[in-house]
């Protein structure tokens, strides 16, 4: 047999050099790398001093396909951000124009299915819910609203247990009044108070135009700011916050 030590040992050198080859790429690599990231904080005199180094030892094509990279990561930011900024833009333009929903209803003669405040089956129909501590007070009010109307009615009783309803014409126009009990006092516990409030509302389909809260005029005007502050938060926490708008004091 022949020894073949000669071939190998001149095949090992080789072998070597590929494998040393390698890393050193994958070292320039590294430090391309690291040299891009920490010239990002230099100053410009600075940074291109590097780039120089990168292009004469082969490292400038990696230092391009980083930068490309980086720059497309910018570019998908900068887009985040300007999608960001056209979204804030188009949710607070549409909440500005809500108070061109009504005038668009009013002059197209539409409007939304369902039960809800202030709406109408017929435009002429005008609804009332009458509120307060005091009934008799409510009673003479609403009494004297419903005496205008064409229609005779029966005067409402000062003992109300539930939620009554009675309907007048004015000037071919109903007029529908609910007078309820005290929803708003003590006298009632939460589950009656709740239940009648809803009846309340079933009562004037689809839904009240107005409610009437009528408060008793006393001496002293800071006591009937008080009433009137507790009765409307009564009302508040009954019918919910949706009917702070169509609250309508009567004193």
């Amino acid at each position: 047999m022949e020894c073949q030590c000669e071939n190998n040992a001149e095949a090992a050198p080789a072998g070597w050099f590929m494998g040393g080859s390698n890393v050193q790429m994958g070292g320039f690599a590294v430090v391309g790398y690291l040299l891009y990231r920490f010239s990002q904080t230099l100053p410009v005199l600075i940074r291109w001093p590097i780039r120089f180094f990168c292009y004469i030892t082969g490292l400038s094509a990696l230092w391009g396909w980083v930068s490309r990279l980086v720059g497309t990561f910018r570019g998908i930011k900068n887009l985040l951000k300007w999608v960001s900024r056209v979204w804030r833009f188009l949710v607070a333009f549409s909440s500005k124009l809500k108070w061109m929903v009504p005038i668009i209803r009013a002059i197209t003669g539409s409007s939304d299915d369902g039960p809800q405040i202030s709406g109408t089956s017929r435009e002429s129909d005008l609804r009332l819910i009458f509120l307060g501590p005091n009934v008799a007070d409510r009673n003479i009010i609403a009494d004297d609203l419903l005496a205008i109307g064409s229609n005779k009615t029966r005067p409402f009783s000062n003992v109300v247990k539930k939620g009554i309803k009675q309907s007048t014409v004015l000037d071919g126009r109903e007029i529908t009044v609910i007078n309820t009990p005290d929803v708003l006092g003590s006298s009632m516990g939460n589950a009656s108070r709740a239940r009648e409030a809803l009846r309340s509302l079933q009562l004037t389909s689809p839904g009240p135009h107005a409610f009437l809260l009528v408060i008793k005029a006393q001496s002293s005007g800071e006591s009937v700011g008080q009433d009137l502050t507790r009765a409307v938060q009564g009302a508040l926490e009954l019918f919910g916050e949706g009917v702070t708008g169509y609250i309508i004091p009567v004193i």
